[in-house]
């Protein structure tokens, strides 16, 4: 596959990928994680694959914007990384 294909492919998954919804609506998609070391587990992948050249393209940390019944939730945005590799 080209590196052009390659990039569009990763840009439109990108612009899919949303950050937690910042009340509970009806049709919520994503929720938090189940405990604080799921997110210590996450931000270790996100922090390894950063240390080996991967590149945020969206998300790589906890939402700043949530509403104030969803504050100190275990919650971490949706991420995508590009440029990963098989040993990340």
């Amino acid at each position: 596959m080209s590196s052009i294909a390659w990039s569009t492919i990763l840009q439109l998954f990108a612009l899919n990928t949303h950050a937690p919804p910042t009340a509970l609506p009806s049709g919520v998609t994503h929720g938090p994680l189940v405990n604080p070391a799921g997110i210590e587990k996450v931000e270790s992948h996100v922090a390894d694959g950063l240390a080996k050249g991967g590149k945020v393209l969206v998300g790589g940390s906890k939402p700043e914007n949530l509403a104030d019944p969803l504050k100190g939730g275990y919650f971490y945005s949706p991420t995508v990384l590009a440029e990963a590799t098989i040993d990340m």
